[in-house]
């Protein structure tokens, strides 16, 4: 259900430069959980452990440094050949005036790195989001990343527990260089 539907435009301009448009979509107020396999469907396909610092040494060696509260992947399983991903989240007491932590969202968009194909050696940061779905998500989390085609990307958070609807959505993530 999506009521109350706005447009939203995210732009720039020097003082003599034209307009340069950055984003733009719609945006609304969303009454039900977006749809996705619940997170203990995922975490059934993933088979093979990854040691979270592992993963933060490889962001260090491309010259992405995660301060710690920006590294709150736990425990992560994976399954590259199926494209699925899946971590339980460090349990996070404050939101900082959000609805979804922004470390929590990015917790899961570092956790679809492990999925991405094309493996350069190169930092690739998300650059297009097909489609953003985000309600109130605290607790104990459990983040899933999913390769949707190529090297696009789908991450979502829901809380612990079976069937848990995902709370927070990004589709379509497509990354650039």
């Amino acid at each position: 259900v999506d009521t109350g539907a706005e447009r939203y435009e995210i732009s720039s301009a020097g003082e003599e430069e034209q307009k340069v448009t950055h984003s733009a979509g719609d945006a609304g107020v969303m009454g039900v959980p977006p749809c996705g396999a619940d997170a203990a469907s995922v975490r059934q396909l993933c088979g093979l452990a990854v040691e979270p610092s592992t993963l933060y040494a490889g962001f260090r060696s491309i010259g992405l440094e995660y301060g710690p509260d920006f590294q709150p992947l736990e425990r992560i399983a994976l399954n590259q050949a199926a494209g699925v991903a899946t971590a339980i989240l460090t349990r996070r007491t404050r939101l900082a005036g959000t609805k979804v932590h922004p470390a929590d969202l990015d917790g899961a968009l570092q956790l679809s790195t492990l999925l991405v194909r094309s493996n350069t050696g190169e930092l690739r940061l998300p650059f297009m989001v097909g489609e953003a779905a985000l309600l109130a998500a605290s607790g104990r989390l459990v983040a899933a990343a999913e390769r949707e085609e190529s090297d696009r990307m789908g991450v979502r958070l829901s809380t612990m527990g079976k069937d848990a609807p995902a709370m927070a959505k990004l589709s379509g993530l497509d990354r650039k260089s």
